[in-house]
C-alpha cells in the first residue's frame, strides 16, 4: 500500500501562488487541516483538495488546482529501483573491491539517512528530489 504523501505550508503556498502566511494562516484558524511534525506542520494533499472545493471552486478550477498539486508532488519525489546488492558486473569488475564497497556504504548512509521515507505498494523507495541527484551520482558510478 503505498503511503500517502504530505505538502509543507511552504508547498501549497508555491502551488497556489499565495505567501506562506497566509497557508499558515488558514492553519492557525484551522479552516486548512494539517497534522504537526515536530515544529512542522504536514497537508495531505486531500485536505488541500477538500479546503479548496469547502471554498466553492468551480469544477475547471478544481481540475486546475488538481493538477498542479500532482505535478509539484512528482517533481518533489523521485522513485528509484535500488537493491543495494544490484551491481553490473562489468563495471564491477574494472574496480577496485575497496572503491565499491565505500560506495556500497555511501549509498546505504544516504538511504538510511532518510527516514520515514515512504515506500510505494511495489516497495519502491519514494525519495524527495534533493536525494536522488547525489544518489542517481553514486550508483551510476558503479
Amino acid at each position: 500500500m503505498e503511503k500517502e504523501k504530505y505538502l509543507t505550508c511552504q508547498d501549497v503556498a508555491k502551488i497556489l501562488e499565495v505567501s506562506s502566511q497566509t497557508i499558515l494562516n488558514w492553519v492557525t484558524d484551522g479552516r486548512l487541516k494539517s497534522y504537526k511534525l515536530n515544529t512542522r506542520r504536514r497537508i495531505k494533499p486531500k485536505w488541500l483538495i477538500d479546503y479548496l472545493e469547502k471554498l466553492g471552486n468551480p469544477p475547471e478550477a478544481m481540475r486546475r488546482f488538481k493538477a498542479k498539486i500532482e505535478d509539484f508532488l512528482d517533481s518533489k519525489y523521485d522513485v528509484i529501483h535500488f537493491k543495494p546488492t544490484d551491481f553490473s558486473q562489468p563495471k564491477a569488475e574494472q574496480m577496485d573491491a575497496n572503491v565499491i564497497k565505500s560506495v556500497e556504504q555511501d549509498i546505504k548512509f544516504l538511504i538510511a539517512g532518510m527516514k520515514n521515507t515512504p515506500t510505494n505498494e511495489k516497495n519502491e523507495v519514494i525519495i524527495p528530489n534533493k536525494y536522488t541527484a547525489e544518489l542517481r551520482l553514486k550508483m551510476d558510478f558503479l
